[in-house]
């Protein structure tokens, strides 16, 4: 080996050094960064005894972990979702032994049991009434913060499409860099570094998986497989509103557009397609069905019973949209027209102003329309005029007559909101009848005798509405407060539930990190003792060269 030779070495060694000291300060300077895995240069001898050289930098890049990690992130925020919301819904269904919703029933049902025991005050009618508006408020304020929850996870699904598509156009842009670069022999550790992150971002809004292709571009699949990123080009996601107010996902691909909403599974969108198709409208169904419950069978109760006053004039609070359909149809418009009974009767008592009382009972006959009600009335019941205002049903008596009810089991009373203590047909819209809550003495505590007698004092059907509170109601399939007992149980059965299994997934999804950590993760004392070897083996080439700079001049010298 020549002197030559020997500085040749020495040089590639000093190169090699430097390459491996720029590398380790490369790891140290990215240690926090998210995402970057440690990079490791290569040394190889350069044959026959010609020194060394770095012919690659890899990435100490743990592609089995990775590979478990990026459909662990998707169950995991799915879960978090799902977690985030359930608490929420927990709140509103907060049971608190003074303003809960069971408090509030009780207070309701218990005012009725005080009318009854003192049906000739107008205090305790009155406090009937407020606690009756607190029900109907709580129950409002529920259904509507539920219905904002609910549009919450529909705006956060437009905000988590937005995303999406600007991690996938970065995706497709580093497609192309990476190409690029490692076609022409260039490191691209720290674009792959980037890409990789950024498909985990997207593992967390939607599940999904890639493979890549010889030149290093990867195409991403979500759904059925679905492409949203290939090679350079990537699909764009928008949201479509339907009829119902709700995004739907649409994939657009070139001309075409594809919904996909029903395809997507995994990452937040997931999560949130679930808590707004699932899983907020199935407790607004079950808060709609103790609504809706509450006013069919108080109503149905109240329109049997008579106040302290009678009726001169009353107009229903449910409106026909047809008039000439049948009653007992859903093509009549009333909300509750299932619940009428044709071939059943009901009672009108007609009283002239000395008290004496005739009794008009009417069959409602099948097929009836409000207009054949209407008719029949103004046919065969003396001193009292029916008529159809806005689709609702009017009743107004001659002067010096009165009128009032009893005796309803066709259930065309409650169904037409005559006589009634509730507006409303569910959750939405629960509210106090205005002629009750304008006029306490309209409040049904008494019951018509069969003579057409009444009296102040009588509070059997304020006991009767009293004592729904603990009567099994066959839709619910349970008391008022034993279903509502049993929903916010569901519901925090349902919360825990999903806390544990998030917990469970989170808990995997760390342990995967620390693995992968360990492999790809910069180690300072490691990278510091790497960087005093370059350093030493680095000063060792120096001195080679310095050596043989000594032996070089020496010849030179020899004469």
């Amino acid at each position: 080996m020549s002197i030559i030779d020997a500085l040749n070495i020495a040089w590639t060694g000093i190169i090699a050094q430097q390459k491996g000291m720029d590398v380790t300060s490369h790891n140290i300077a990215n240690a926090d960064t998210p995402g970057y895995c440690r990079q490791i240069p290569i040394l190889e001898t350069i044959a026959p005894i010609g020194g060394v050289k770095v012919p690659h930098i890899i990435r100490a890049y743990d592609i089995f972990t990775t590979s478990m990690i990026h459909p662990k992130l998707s169950v995991v925020f799915d879960l978090e979702v799902g977690k985030k919301y359930l608490e929420n819904i927990e709140g509103i269904f907060n049971e608190t032994e003074d303003s809960g919703l069971r408090a509030t029933l009780s207070d309701f049902f218990n005012s009725w049991e005080e009318i009854a025991n003192n049906p000739s005050s107008l205090a305790e009618r009155i406090a009937a009434i407020e606690n009756g508006q607190e029900l109907a408020n709580k129950i409002n304020t529920m259904y509507q913060d539920l219905e904002n929850l609910r549009l919450n996870a529909n705006s956060e699904i437009e905000t988590t499409v937005e995303e999406i598509n600007n991690i996938t156009s970065q995706i497709a842009q580093l497609n192309v860099k990476i190409a690029e670069f490692e076609a022409g022999g260039e490191n691209a550790n720290d674009l792959r570094d980037k890409r990789n992150f950024l498909i985990e971002e997207l593992s967390k809004l939607v599940g999904n998986h890639h493979i890549e292709d010889k030149d290093g571009k990867i195409s991403i699949f979500i759904g059925k497989g679905s492409t949203l990123v290939q090679g350079k080009d990537y699909n764009s996601l928008e949201v479509k509103t339907d009829s119902g107010g709700n995004f739907r996902i649409i994939l657009k691909v070139g001309s075409s557009e594809i919904d996909i909403t029903d395809d997507i599974n995994g990452g937040k969108i997931a999560g949130l397609l679930n808590m707004r198709d699932e899983v907020i409208p199935e407790y607004k169904n079950k808060l709609n069905a103790l609504a809706t419950s509450i006013i069919k069978e108080v109503n149905k109760q109240h329109s049997q019973g008579v106040g302290l006053t009678l009726f001169h004039e009353t107009t229903g609070s449910y409106e026909v949209t047809d008039p000439n359909a049948q009653l007992a149809s859903q093509a009549s418009g009333l909300d509750f027209w299932d619940e009428i009974i044709e071939g059943n009767q009901f009672t009108i008592w007609v009283y002239d102003s000395s008290g004496t009382a005739v009794q008009n009972q009417i069959t409602i006959q099948p097929g009836w329309s409000l207009n054949d009600l209407r008719n029949y009335i103004n046919t065969n019941v003396n001193n009292l005029t029916a008529n159809i205002v806005d689709g609702k049903l009017q009743l107004i008596a001659d002067d010096g007559y009165s009128f009032g009810f009893s005796d309803d089991s066709s259930n065309i009373l409650m169904a037409l909101g005559i006589n009634t203590f509730f507006t409303g047909k569910d959750a939405e819209d629960i509210g106090i009848n205005s002629l009750v809550s304008d006029n306490p003495e309209y409040i049904a505590a008494a019951k018509i005798e069969n003579d057409g007698s009444f009296a102040p004092g009588d509070g059997r059907n304020a006991q009767e509405i009293a004592n729904l509170q603990d009567n099994s109601i066959d839709e619910l399939g349970d008391t008022f407060n034993g279903y509502l007992s049993s929903l916010v149980g569901e519901i925090g059965i349902k919360a825990r539930g999903t806390y544990r299994n998030h917990d469970f997934h989170n808990s995997l999804l760390s342990s995967l990190k620390e693995r992968r950590e360990s492999i790809q993760g910069v180690s300072l004392d490691e990278e510091m003792t790497n960087l005093i070897k370059f350093q030493r083996a680095y000063e060792a080439c120096i001195k080679i060269m310095q050596a043989s700079d000594e032996m070089f001049e020496d010849l030179l010298q020899i004469k």
